[in-house]
């Protein structure tokens, strides 16, 4: 009977000791639940401002090609209106060519 009696405490002290553990290992579950449910907030955060800063870089981009869409049109504005000036530079002098022969005809 006392062999039966220190069994049944030895008993009693292993079912308390597992309850233990196992009280000890929920409360480990629960904490890396809590972190990955924190995780994943910060996760979708961090996805939410990725999205942002992405259609934010694309409108610059857009910009960009904009100015520079606009710089090459207006650098070939300015190639076509240098052109112009030197084709119009050109027959001014053909002009005044023609003109000096002409003055020297009527001045004879």
């Amino acid at each position: 009977a006392e062999r039966a009696g220190k069994e049944r405490e030895r008993e009693k002290e292993r079912a308390a000791s597992l309850e233990s553990e196992r009280d000890k290992l929920r409360a480990e579950r629960d904490a890396a639940l809590a972190s990955l449910s924190s995780l994943e907030g910060r996760l979708a955060s961090a996805t939410k401002e990725a999205s942002a800063l992405s259609a934010e870089n694309d409108r610059h981009l857009l910009e960009h090609a904009r100015v520079v869409a606009d710089r090459d049109s207006a650098r070939s504005e300015r190639d076509r209106a240098e052109e112009g000036k030197r084709a119009a530079e050109k027959e001014n002098a053909e002009l005044q060519g023609v003109c000096e022969e002409l003055m020297a005809i009527v001045e004879g």
